[in-house]
């Protein structure tokens, strides 16, 4: 009787150990270029975040400035101080009075604001006061509307057409000996905001007649 022997067949270690190597490799390219995928995912929404909070900022300023209306107001110190005020050397770089708060109907309350802006450690916040003419103890909300700023500059365009870096509506010009007439409201406001990662951004809004 002839008996027929089976050979076994199967990977030799080398075989494997190619296998594997080969596995490891693609398993990393695999894993680096998600990694990659996810790190640019990651930036992009990052950046989409950091534009919006940016015309977020820009949409307040505009807002902000159409809707000034001629009313001074008393600080907390008890000065007088016009409607529009600002100066890229101050604390607030620029505080105006506005118009159109939505007011409840039959509620007793003015539709009319303080708002201001100012730089505080790297941070630019929107300040509003919840009175116009404000006493010692009137405590201001303050918003952050956009971090990392290094700078917030202000002009003013005064009706001669000439630039200024700072504005009291209610001052009169020092040059007006004669027929003393207080600024007013400028004819237009321009702000250069600049920031970390962005470098400068500038915008100009011009002043409606009030």
């Amino acid at each position: 009787m002839i008996t027929k022997s089976t050979k076994q067949t199967g990977f030799t270690l080398f075989e494997l150990l190619v296998a594997m190597a080969v596995f490891g490799v693609v398993t990393y390219m695999a894993y680096t270029g998600l990694a990659q995928i996810l790190d640019a995912r990651e930036q992009t929404t990052i950046s989409q975040q950091r534009l919006a909070d940016i015309q977020l900022t820009f949409l307040n300023l505009e807002r902000d400035l159409q809707h000034v209306v001629k009313r001074p107001i008393r600080n907390s110190f008890g000065d007088y101080v016009g409607e529009v005020v600002g100066d890229e050397l101050a604390d607030y770089r620029l505080a105006i009075t506005r118009g159109g708060r939505h007011v409840p109907k039959d509620f007793p309350k003015s539709n009319l604001m303080r708002v201001g802006y100012v730089l505080e450690d790297e941070t630019l916040y929107r300040i509003s006061w919840p009175v116009l003419d404000q006493a010692q103890d009137t405590e201001p909300r303050k918003t952050e509307i956009l971090a990392e700023v290094e700078n917030v500059e202000v002009r003013f365009l005064s009706s001669k057409g000439e630039w200024e870096t700072s504005w009291d509506s209610a001052e009169t010009p020092i040059d007006q000996v004669q027929n003393p007439q207080p600024m007013g409201i400028p004819k237009a406001v321009a702000v250069k905001i600049t920031i970390k990662d962005f470098g400068e951004v500038n915008r100009m809004f011009l002043m409606s007649e009030v």
